[in-house]
């Protein structure tokens, strides 16, 4: 299938939050528009500190699933909040591609969805499964819910995560909102496969960015200590508008700080990227940060929306302090006609 926002194949359902030209809000489209007027400086080298790079996302099978948070995933897509599609973790692709596979779940069954503020909503599933795709899909099955807020990201079975409030950079004051964009796109630049990328030097515009913290609360538990702990999640692109080879390039970024400090350096914990074509390089977005109540390990489910089609990943700390990927989803995806 195409990238998301510009259909080649047949439209793959899309995932909300991904659909680049409804992702900038005013504040950040004229954030963006600074941004390209005033390319961001290098960062000071003790703002900025790279951790060992983490090696290229892989897929890997079911079994990288923390299966304390249950043995499904509901996922919010773009346009229909009533609407959930149900990834089984052990599915395989050629699951996706049978109609009739079995989700774990019947009509009436609970489900608790999370949004990236915070917020936690009890839903009730009413019809199962509900048809979105044509013939040439190969998609995940949905789901009809009730009352399902307006807002939402991931889902799971009930009492099996904490959402972690993730505040996003819109709702932030004008100088704070400004500040947080161009950290973000200063940590972008300065990582070694910015600089060695053909774009190399080329403006990073920031489409999403949401800021968290990943201290414990009163109310949970974990076996590891994050202290003070702040993260930073942001998808950027940037574009080189050469007449005889447009290149465009998608970047998800993930730092984190550990103190109050504003000396305190930021580091790059997980990062992916593409480079492509204009208009065909992948789009990644994160849909939800959460706690596994089990453990009090905090983890991310991002997407990634592209020319191979769609697919969610589990990414956690590991002991070396970088966040790696742990499970792969099976991919959906429409088929040329």
């Amino acid at each position: 299938m195409g990238r998301v926002g510009v259909q080649i194949t047949p439209p793959v359902h899309r995932i909300r939050g991904q659909h680049h030209s409804l992702l900038p809000l005013v504040t950040l489209a004229s954030l963006a528009a600074c941004a390209r007027e005033q390319p961001p400086k290098a960062p000071r080298v003790d703002s900025v500190v790279q951790a060992p790079a983490p090696p290229p996302p892989v897929v890997v099978d079911w079994r990288g699933w923390d299966e304390r948070v249950g043995g499904l995933l509901a996922v919010a897509p773009e346009d229909d909040p009533d609407l959930a599609f149900l990834v089984r973790p052990d599915a395989t692709t050629a699951d996706v591609a049978d109609s009739v596979w079995h989700t774990r779940v019947s009509a009436g069954d609970s489900v608790e969805l999370f949004a990236l503020d915070g917020s936690r909503h009890r839903v009730q599933i009413v019809a199962l499964p509900v048809t979105t795709g044509g013939a040439a899909c190969e998609e995940w099955p949905a789901a009809r819910i009730s009352n399902a807020p307006r807002s939402w990201g991931v889902g799971f079975v009930l009492d099996r995560a904490h959402p972690v409030p993730a505040v996003a950079v819109e709702s932030l004051r004008g100088t704070d909102s400004s500040a947080a964009v161009s950290l973000a796109a200063r940590i972008a630049q300065a990582t070694p496969a910015a600089r060695a990328s053909g774009l190399a030097g080329m403006p990073f515009i920031v489409e999403r960015l949401h800021r968290a913290s990943l201290a414990v609360s009163s109310t949970e538990q974990a076996a590891q200590s994050f202290g003070d702990t702040t993260i930073i999640a942001a998808t950027l692109f940037r574009r080189l508008a050469q007449e005889a080879d447009p290149r465009e390039e998608r970047w998800f970024v993930l730092a984190e700080r550990t103190g109050r400090a504003k000396s305190a350096p930021w580091v790059v914990r997980y990062l992916e990227y593409d480079d492509a074509p204009e208009d065909e390089a992948d789009a990644m977005a994160l849909l939800g940060l959460v706690r596994v109540r089990a453990s009090g390990q905090p983890a991310m489910l991002i997407a990634r929306d592209g020319r191979d089609g769609l697919v969610l990943k589990w990414i956690a700390p590991a002991r070396d302090g970088a966040w790696r990927v742990t499970w792969t989803s099976a991919r959906a995806r429409c088929r040329a006609r």
